[in-house]
């Protein structure tokens, strides 16, 4: 290593002088109030108080420095600052690396050399070159509550493929922090505002009496709520927010009860999918029950109808708001509808399985076809949000949403959100006995091959020794808060039966082993393309998410793992822009 490090220290036979970085503590405290019409919005409680405090930090002094290994600068004196919430609210805040204004004489040090690494509460967010936080410098950012402190430390060193060319420049900089106190107003009202909902949605108030319809391709009626991206369909009189998830949840057939009440799809949602919710925020909602097919006219009063806290979008609805809008198939290309086409027989129900070109397929409780589940719930009438303007990268957030907090436990936490651990971006599956179980949910393909590479038996069972098993145990590096050798049950799929009855039962044919796959009917086991499954089954679709013949397929694979019960929270906001961090 010696002699590495000085390979390096003297490529250039000569040291390149940078000009003292400037790192200024500078905190702002600005404050965004929600104007509605004209009247004047006075703020009578709440304050704003945060600071940015680096009396403890000894700056960084880059005089005479020159290209060093990543190693050797990941062990040079950081740059160490606090931001501090002082006031009685939260606050969302952003933290900014910018430029100093050079003398004259300066010539400004390109920051495609400048490598960088930050620390916050102990934990490194990033190793990167400074060019890859593009011209705006975003080092950090999201919700700090009342009352809690963030502790950073910032290393900045000089790349170690920086050539001649750069020798004599000079990079100079200062940390700055922006901070917005948002009011806490009624989502409805942020909703129905003039504009609020962008170019690209409207509000159709004309078509529903009492309700409000929101329309358009891509509208900002984003919200994030209990660990999932969800989207406003519409607000009724009452004030009450009806939203249907952006995503699909899992993949599963219809069954053989055509009765809404006695249906997979109705089983499922409100005894399995709801109990993995934060509630706190929901109410019940109705599901209509009155004949439609897809080229029916659009009915805008429903007379039979079923109260549930979980639903689907009727058809009705989807004709409504337009079948050209944000209501399109997201990652599959048929999902469930609700309708019932037989007017003569008002307690047998078809659910419709729409497609991106609006075009219809019924399903009468044909076991052999899969399709996507996307839920419908709503929310309270006086539902308030925090932060976010409902667009897709900052959704609104919801006062009440269990978020969780710096050294609160991961076992606490929602289905739906997200993790960073291994390096790798992982989502919440459920909690159980075990710990908490995770899927990997990042872009990049970790496996892609055959189930097993052979026709015998053991070609349809996962283990740790055949085919995509042994692949799965090497993918995770990190073994520090996983749990060892778990069970893992891999029953049989049968499509007349409800997930619960069939492969999520916790009983039969299992296997210990570290990382492990989805279950067919465990949330996330939805996949935009067919993806190998803990429980094999045979493809009785097209549309099927297990594939079939496990030996002459290359399908792709995402491992899951449980991490373990004690594991704290770092940081984060368990999103996918800002997943939890675990303390070390």
């Amino acid at each position: 290593m010696e002699k590495e490090q000085k390979k390096v220290l003297y490529r250039f036979g000569l040291p390149i002088i940078l000009g003292t970085i400037l790192l200024l503590g500078v905190s702002y405290a600005w404050l965004s109030l929600t104007l509605t019409g004209t009247k004047t919005n006075v703020l009578k409680a709440g304050t704003l108080s945060l600071i940015l405090d680096d009396s403890m930090g000894e700056g960084i002094n880059l005089a005479g420095t020159v290209p060093m290994l990543d190693e050797v600068g990941m062990q040079t004196v950081p740059y160490h600052f606090t931001l501090t919430n002082n006031g009685d609210i939260d606050s969302a805040f952003t933290l900014y690396l910018n430029d100093v204004a050079l003398e004259s004489t300066e010539t400004k040090m390109p920051n495609n050399v400048i490598k960088y690494n930050l620390v916050k509460d102990g934990v490194s967010k990033n190793l990167d070159l400074l060019s890859t936080l593009g011209t705006t410098r975003v080092l950090d950012s999201g919700i700090i509550k009342a009352g809690e402190s963030y502790e950073y430390d910032l290393r900045l060193w000089l790349d170690e493929n920086a050539t001649l060319d750069v020798a004599g420049s000079v990079f100079k900089g200062k940390i700055r922090v922006e901070a917005s106190q948002l009011m806490q107003a009624p989502l409805k009202t942020l909703l129905l505002q003039e504009n609020a909902l962008g170019e690209n949605g409207s509000v159709d108030t004309s078509t529903v009496a009492n309700t409000s319809l929101i329309k358009g391709i891509d509208p900002n009626n984003y919200v994030w709520y209990s660990g999932y991206l969800w989207r406003v369909v519409s607000i009724d009189g009452s004030g009450n927010i009806r939203m249907i998830i952006d995503e699909p949840i899992t993949q599963w057939s219809f069954g053989n009860d055509v009765s809404w009440g006695g249906s997979v799809i109705n089983n499922y949602l409100n005894d399995y999918f709801y109990d993995h919710l934060d509630t706190s925020l929901i109410t019940s909602s109705t599901v209509c029950l009155d004949p439609a097919t897809s080229d029916t006219s659009a009915r805008t009063i429903c007379s039979s109808h079923d109260t549930v806290m979980v639903g689907l979008l009727s058809l009705d609805e989807f004709n409504l708001i337009g079948r050209n809008s944000y209501l399109q198939a997201k990652g599959s290309e048929y999902y469930y509808y609700l309708s019932n086409p037989d007017a003569s027989n008002p307690t047998s129900l078809i659910y419709v399985a729409m497609k991106n070109d609006a075009q219809a397929v019924s399903q009468d409780a044909d076991p052999d076809l899969t399709f996507a589940y996307r839920p419908v719930i709503t929310l309270k009438s006086g539902v308030k949000t925090v932060t976010g303007n409902g667009t897709i990268n900052n959704p609104y957030r919801l006062e009440g949403d269990d978020v969780g907090t710096k050294d609160s436990n991961l076992s606490d936490r929602h289905s739906g959100e997200y993790i960073m651990y291994d390096n790798k971006l992982f989502r919440i599956v459920e909690q159980t006995s075990q710990g908490t179980k995770v899927l990997y949910s990042g872009s990049e393909i970790l496996y892609s091959g055959p189930f097993n590479s052979d026709e015998s038996d053991s070609g349809y069972n996962y283990s740790m020794t055949n085919g995509v098993g042994q692949a799965m145990q090497n993918v995770i590096q990190d073994r520090s808060k996983v749990v060892e050798n778990v069970v893992w049950y891999r029953n049989g799929y049968d499509e007349t039966m409800t997930p619960q009855q069939s492969t999520l039962l916790d009983t039969g044919e299992n296997v210990t082993t570290t990382v492990g796959l989805i279950r067919i009917g465990e949330l996330f086991s939805f996949f935009s393309s067919d993806s190998w499954t803990m429980t094999f089954g045979w493809a009785v679709s097209t549309h099927s998410i297990f594939g079939y013949n496990p030996w002459m397929y290359n399908l792709n694979a995402s491992p899951v793992i449980f991490l373990k019960g004690d594991s704290t929270i770092a940081s984060g906001e368990g999103t996918i822009t800002s997943p939890y961090l675990l303390n070390s």
